[in-house]
């Protein structure tokens, strides 16, 4: 299996990986700010495991060849829930500066920190088994 047949197993997208309760280990009260009508925040978590699959894309990374590791999906989990945070945090600011934009902020810095320094467990030659040594692709930028 691959990170990317994660977004799949349940049905659900990132099922297993990024949870609610993942949530609530680094931000217990997270649950309580959720919009009127709300019950979880699984759309945040769905969207982030896109962004992340994608970013990881735009860094030369085949979503299919990135191994289910144990090492790949601890990564994986603390980018979706930096990633997930930085999109739920945006969304309560209510003033410029308040506490909601420095947490965004923070976990947005941290999202981009570990999309830049990924090495991770990758299929490289698409041969159905994860090479020996992790890769890391560098960002290349161009206009």
């Amino acid at each position: 299996m691959t990170i990317a047949a994660l977004a799949f197993v349940g049905g659900t997208p990132a099922a297993d990986l990024v949870t609610d309760d993942d949530l609530k280990v680094l931000h217990p009260r997270i649950v309580a700010d959720l919009w009127p009508g709300k019950t979880t925040y699984r759309p945040q978590l769905v969207k982030a495991f896109d962004d992340v699959l994608s970013d990881l894309a735009q860094r030369s990374y085949v979503a299919a060849q990135i191994g289910d590791t144990v090492p790949n999906r601890a990564w994986a989990k603390r980018a979706v829930i930096a990633k997930a945070f930085s999109m739920i945090f945006r969304d309560f600011i209510t003033q410029d500066r308040d506490r909601w934009q420095m947490l965004k902020d923070d976990y947005q810095a941290e999202y981009k920190v570990l999309i830049e320094a990924a090495k991770l467990d990758y299929d490289a030659d698409n041969s159905g088994a994860v090479d020996d040594e992790p890769v890391a692709y560098p960002l290349e930028l161009s206009r």
